[in-house]
């Protein structure tokens, strides 16, 4: 299996994309993309995944479409949590999530073997049974819920990966002759190129996979390839949106008796509101840090410590500023806050060491007097036993 860079060669041209958890990604290596039937613990969960094939999407356009569709159904799924006293909190909902995602295949829950670590249908099947019967907190305001909802399709986003499958038609798949379901599974149409599949049973062997990577070779979470992805469609086609789920609008007309289409609805671009979104967070952290600068510079002439910490003080809010700067343009946004606590713990270690200074210095040259009469005793010992 292959290790890429996303070029633009890749989303320029009709390319297949497979997303899937990256607690996947070893047994991926060891054995390829094998079909999975869409069965959760003996039962099937998805009807349209009731035999087992590969699904990919297939273009840039339609892989973004197939994101925000994401983004769409769990923020729907979300909303019909039914909401009491006795409801999970926001935060306890989110914690929970977080927990799931981090789950590994080896895991085993009270319902028997986890037989996924965290796809897509693995979440859809958490609110729908497991969130739905705890319920959530009537007092949960449209704001915290919309947070949830954002922070939810990010945690799926960052525990997944972006594969591409180099795979070839008419021997790994078919738009002619292959079809999905539809109605219970009951009914087949022909697949699309948002919901394209390898053929039945058909495993897709690891020299047909490529891994998208970032530049130190660690495999991109699916929140970075969209990002990337949208960054690229944005700048090819300006004048266009970012592809989202689209529904129509009905309204009766009395006197055909027919229901016709009256307009358009389209959904949230949840790509670009997480993209956003976590470029405001870095606003803020950046300016937080600024503040926090200036307020310690200020505080400078109440601090009874000697001459000279001021000047390391500087030095050392100085490098943190421009090593911010350079993090937040990687989104590091952990990594920032833990080097801002490590400035704090050395500030205040400075200031200690500083109040110490003379006693410091005393014990200092009590060891040096104490040395060197050591040293002298020693000198009048070796003259003795010469003479």
């Amino acid at each position: 299996m292959k290790y890429s860079k996303l070029k633009d060669e890749y989303l320029k041209e009709e390319s297949f994309w497979h997303v899937t958890s990256k607690g996947n990604l070893k047994s991926i290596e060891e054995k390829g993309l094998v079909p999975n039937n869409g069965i959760r613990n003996g039962e099937v969960k998805e009807v349209h995944d009731i035999e087992a094939r590969v699904f990919f999407s297939q273009g840039i356009e339609t892989t973004l479409a197939q994101g925000n569709n994401m983004g769409f159904h769990i923020e729907d799924w979300l909303r019909v949590v039914p909401k009491n006293k006795e409801g999970l909190s926001v935060d306890k909902i989110r914690n929970e999530i977080k927990n799931f995602f981090g789950r590994s295949k080896s895991d085993k829950s009270e319902k028997g073997e986890i037989d996924s670590n965290g796809g897509f249908l693995d979440i859809v099947r958490y609110i729908k049974e497991d969130l739905r019967e705890k319920g959530m907190d009537e007092n949960t305001t449209e704001e915290e819920f919309k947070e949830l909802v954002y922070d939810s399709i990010q945690t799926l986003w960052e525990n997944q990966v972006c594969i591409k499958g180099n795979i070839i038609e008419n021997e790994d798949y078919s738009y002619e002759t292959d079809y999905n379901y539809i109605r219970g599974g009951k009914e087949k149409v022909k697949m699309s190129k948002m919901d394209m599949h390898t053929f039945k049973d058909r495993t897709i062997d690891t020299e047909k996979l490529e891994i998208m990577v970032d530049d130190k070779g660690k495999p991109m979470t699916m929140f970075e390839v969209y990002k990337d992805m949208a960054k690229y469609y944005k700048r090819e086609y300006p004048d266009k949106r970012l592809p989202v789920r689209v529904s129509e609008s009905y309204d009766y007309n009395e006197k055909t008796g027919e229901w016709e289409v009256i307009g358009y609805n389209y959904s949230e671009d949840y790509i670009t509101t997480l993209t956003e979104r976590e470029k405001e967070k870095g606003k803020n952290l950046l300016e937080g840090n600024e503040k926090k600068r200036k307020d310690l510079e200020n505080e400078e002439s109440n601090l009874p410590i000697k001459k000279g910490f001021f000047d390391r003080i500087r030095e050392k809010i100085y490098d943190l500023k421009k090593w911010i700067k350079d993090k937040i343009n990687k989104n590091n946004i952990e990594e920032i806050e833990l080097e801002e606590e490590k400035l704090e713990e050395n500030v205040i270690k400075e200031e200690k060491d500083d109040n110490n200074y003379n006693q410091k210095i005393e014990e200092a040259l009590e060891k040096f007097e104490s040395k060197k009469k050591e040293e002298q005793e020693k000198e009048k010992d070796e003259v003795g036993k010469e003479i």
